[in-house]
């Protein structure tokens, strides 16, 4: 049996499902969700992690000491 690993939306809880299974339930939380769902989980394109470039030395505000 071939088997897919899955993260779920709501609890980011990692489990396995079957392999051509559509949806499933997550056994953490109980919610059930479409697994091929590209909209379920919207990335944003403009993350802003602050910082700075002025052409030859960065500074973060994420690592300070990068």
């Amino acid at each position: 049996m071939s088997t897919l690993i899955t993260t779920c939306p709501e609890c980011s809880k990692i489990h396995e499902t079957h392999i051509d299974a559509v949806s499933t339930r997550c056994p953490n939380c109980g919610h059930e969700y479409r697994i091929w769902d590209d909209g379920a989980i919207a990335d944003d394109p403009d993350v802003d992690y602050g910082g700075a470039f002025d052409g030859h030395t960065v500074t973060s505000d994420a690592d300070p000491g990068l």
